[in-house]
């Protein structure tokens, strides 16, 4: 899939109207594939393997380019938690450490 929103420096981001489209499509292809899918299907959903992040709105619309997560804007502020113990006291509370693929450094 190309990425709608693009690969600038550190960011890398996809156009949520995008995935949503490819989504739709796949799903309206499957529709076709399967015969009686509708009215054998309470609900489907399309899912990747990596987590990124989507901002919206009180609407529900994008605010912005979803993050994937290979983005890395993060980086600087992960490498400032490293050197002042907050990413060891992160990874005491939660079990994980952290990287910049982690959006919540982002945010």
């Amino acid at each position: 899939m190309r990425l709608g929103g693009g690969h600038h420096g550190d960011r890398l981001e996809q156009e949520v109207g995008e995935t949503w489209r490819a989504a739709a499509t796949a799903l309206r292809q499957l529709g076709q594939a399967v015969p009686h899918l509708a009215a054998r299907t309470a609900a489907l959903a399309i899912t990747g393997g990596a987590a990124g992040t989507c901002l919206i709105d009180d609407d529900g619309d994008p605010v912005a380019p979803a993050w994937l997560p290979q983005d890395q804007r993060a980086t600087r502020v992960i490498a400032r938690w490293r050197q002042d113990g907050s990413a060891r006291r992160v990874r005491e509370i939660t079990g994980s450490p952290l990287d910049a693929s982690l959006h919540s450094a982002g945010l």
